[in-house]
């Protein structure tokens, strides 16, 4: 169902247009294209020329070089990369709440409204061209379903799965979002370890708190390429 509705946008995308439009085309985009310029001539893109009498650009947090997805803008004209993205964290979003509801023990039709409700809702697919929102959200039901799998499973695989997401959301680009995610994610965790898991014992709800707080510094040290210049910036910054 959710390949069926972004059809119509695929069928745009394979006539030339693109998927953004607006404040992309005169933020994002610019960005991007002149950062994965700098890359692909072997420079690292520290500094934007273009935008008034210059500006930091890798530590804007916003052009998210360090996001691998966007890694595809190495290979792929920068307007396709985008859009493709754009697709593709629709598609991602939707398996994270399909696998986040299916945690919470939803029957296959719960989790299929869940996911379509998330995924095709209006804040996703109005922010589709607003790509570090966009992106950074597509990772919250991700983030949370692995929290609750390191506090109910209690292995380190788990937490390692969820600092992996974390640094991912921690890259996209939006901090806002990202906030917001781990924020959500860090009231589900003490709800689940006080309340909802009484029947386990202490020691294990302390082991499954532990994890995924390991999980969540772990994956704040994986962004920390991206996150450490962007503080620097944001002392000498009034945004």
């Amino acid at each position: 169902l959710i390949g069926a509705a972004l059809l119509p946008l695929l069928r745009t995308l394979l006539g030339g247009e693109t998927l953004f439009w607006g404040l992309p085309t005169l933020q994002f985009y610019p960005w991007r294209e002149f950062a994965f310029a700098e890359l692909r001539a072997g420079r690292l893109p520290a500094w934007n020329p273009y935008l008034g009498a210059g500006a930091p650009l890798l530590a804007n947090y916003q052009t998210a070089v360090f996001y691998p997805p966007n890694w595809l803008m190495l290979v792929l004209p920068g307007p396709l990369a985008m859009s493709l993205l754009a697709l593709a964290h629709v598609l991602w979003a939707a398996l994270g709440m399909w696998q986040m509801a299916g945690a919470l023990g939803m029957t296959p039709f719960g989790r299929g409204i869940s996911a379509l409700s998330y995924a095709l809702g209006g804040t996703l697919i109005a922010r589709l061209g607003s790509f570090p929102t966009h992106n950074a959200a597509a990772w919250l039901p991700w983030v949370i379903w692995l929290a609750h799998r390191a506090l109910t499973r209690r292995t380190w695989r788990d937490a390692g799965a969820l600092a992996l997401a974390v640094g991912l959301l921690l890259l996209a680009g939006h901090a806002q979002t990202a906030w917001y995610g781990l924020l959500g994610a860090g009231v589900y965790a003490l709800w689940r370890a006080l309340w909802a898991d009484r029947r386990a014992s202490r020691r294990a709800r302390a082991r499954g708190l532990a994890l995924a707080g390991l999980g969540v510094a772990l994956g704040a040290g994986i962004a920390a390429v991206q996150l450490i210049p962007t503080a620097e910036y944001l002392r000498q910054s009034d945004r």
